[in-house]
């Protein structure tokens, strides 16, 4: 692929891999604010993993 967070062709691949047309629910889940971002540009819910749970 040639890509890694928090780049958005990475999001946008993994994105074709789910079938859009059902609109399915993207739960994405890092431990890094920065990485998150993208996905929320995608409509992803998102989730920090942290200490705190």
């Amino acid at each position: 692929m040639g890509s890694c967070k928090p780049d958005p062709q990475i999001y946008k691949f993994d994105e074709s891999h789910f079938d859009n047309d059902n609109k399915q629910i993207i739960i994405f889940v890092d431990d890094q604010e920065k990485n998150l971002d993208p996905a929320r540009d995608l409509g992803w819910v998102t989730l920090i993993a942290d200490s705190k749970g």
